[in-house]
């Protein structure tokens, strides 16, 4: 008896119907299709194109790609940063807080003292920069932009008076009068210049 292999998955193969020859003989034949369909998907390539070149990504879309891959790893380090830095303030915490546990009452009592005080030091130390940053390098010029640091808004101007070399009329005026004049004025002659001070780098200059 002659299947005919098109409609042969469609029959219900039994032991009634067909003999045991033929039932073998479809199952080969169904085996043999099946590994040579796995052969040929493994020879396929994974992507198609015509052409003599795969496709690539446009210059944009791969320069977006590249830049999003550098933003998280940065973000990656600073995440790893930020951990570490709060790990290492949870060690000195319980690093003194076994200090403290670990002294007599009297040394505790000394300890917490001098702590106190080193910190109110700290913090008039810090007071007065703040004073004299904010005080004595004039008023703040936030149009002005640092030459060092390119920073703008914190950057503080004020009068000053600069001594450049020797004045004639000074020396002229001494000369005249004996001597008098110069123990009063010099004989260095003043030029008036504008001093700034920048809040972020802390550098000065005079223009």
């Amino acid at each position: 008896m002659r299947i005919d292999w098109k409609y042969a998955h469609g029959l219900e193969l039994t032991d009634s119907g067909f003999d045991h020859t033929v039932l073998s003989e479809f199952r080969m034949h169904e085996n043999s299709s099946r590994k040579q369909l796995q052969a040929d998907r493994r020879r396929q390539p994974a992507y198609s194109f015509t052409g003599s070149t795969p496709p690539t990504l446009h210059p944009a879309v791969s320069l977006a790609s590249s830049t999003m891959l550098f933003l998280l790893s940065i973000l990656t380090l600073l995440s790893v940063a930020l951990v570490i830095h709060q790990k290492s303030g949870f060690n000195l915490a319980v690093a003194g807080k076994k200090k403290r546990g670990s002294v007599a009452p009297h040394d505790l009592q000394v300890y917490v003292l001098r702590t106190k005080a080193t910190i109110d030091r700290r913090a008039k130390a810090y007071t007065a920069q703040l004073y004299s940053e904010t005080c004595n390098h004039g008023a703040l010029n936030i149009a002005m932009t640092c030459p060092y640091c390119s920073y703008r808004g914190s950057t503080r101007t004020r009068k000053v008076t600069e001594k450049r070399g020797i004045s004639s009329g000074k020396a002229t005026a001494a000369i005249l009068s004996g001597g008098s004049t110069l123990l009063v004025v010099g004989l260095s002659r003043m030029q008036q210049s504008t001093e700034a001070w920048c809040g972020s780098c802390r550098n000065v200059w005079v223009f």
